[in-house]
C-alpha cells in the first residue's frame, strides 16, 4: 500500500503545478503561451506516465494476490488431508495398542496414557450429568417454591 500513497503523493504534487502553471501563464504573449502549451503538454505527459506507472503496479500486484487467493484454498484442503491421516494413524496404533499387537515401548506407553485419559473424561462426564440433573431438579424446585 506505500507504493499507492507514493503514487498519490505523486499526483497532488503535479496537479499543485499544473494549477500554479495554469495561474502563472494568463495574460502572456503568444510567443510566451507556445511555450507555455509546450510545458503544459511535458507536464500532462508526466501525469500520463505517473499514472500508467501506478497502473502497472496495480496489476502487477493483484495478480500475485489473485494467485494467492486460488493457492490458499488448495493448502487448507492438504492440511485437512494431512490432519486426517494423522488422527486415522493414531486410532489404528491405538486399535493395535488394544489388540496387544504393538511391540514398541513408546507406543505402549503413550496407549496406556490415551486409556487412562478416555476413563478419566468418562468419569468427569457422568459426574457432570449427575451435576446437571442435580441442578435441573434444584432449579424446578426452586422455580415451584417461588410460585408458592
Amino acid at each position: 500500500m506505500g507504493r499507492f500513497t507514493e503514487l498519490g503523493q505523486r499526483m497532488d504534487q503535479l496537479t499543485e503545478r499544473v494549477r500554479l502553471a495554469a495561474q502563472h501563464g494568463v495574460g502572456r504573449s503568444s510567443e510566451e503561451a507556445r511555450d507555455w502549451r509546450r510545458y503544459l503538454d511535458e507536464l500532462g505527459d508526466r501525469i500520463r506516465q505517473t499514472t500508467q506507472e501506478g497502473l502497472g503496479r496495480f496489476r502487477s500486484e493483484t495478480k500475485g494476490l489473485g494467485q494467492a487467493v486460488r493457492t490458499r484454498p488448495q493448502l487448507w484442503q492438504k492440511q485437512r488431508e494431512l490432519k486426517d491421516k494423522y488422527e486415522a494413524m493414531g486410532r489404528l496404533a491405538y486399535d493395535l495398542h488394544r489388540q496387544f499387537r504393538i511391540g514398541n515401548p513408546e507406543l505402549k506407553k503413550m496407549g496406556g496414557q490415551i486409556t487412562r485419559l478416555i476413563r478419566e473424561i468418562e468419569e468427569l462426564e457422568s459426574v457432570a450429568e449427575k451435576e446437571e440433573g442435580t441442578t435441573s431438579t434444584r432449579a424446578s424446585t426452586d422455580e415451584t417454591s417461588a410460585t408458592s
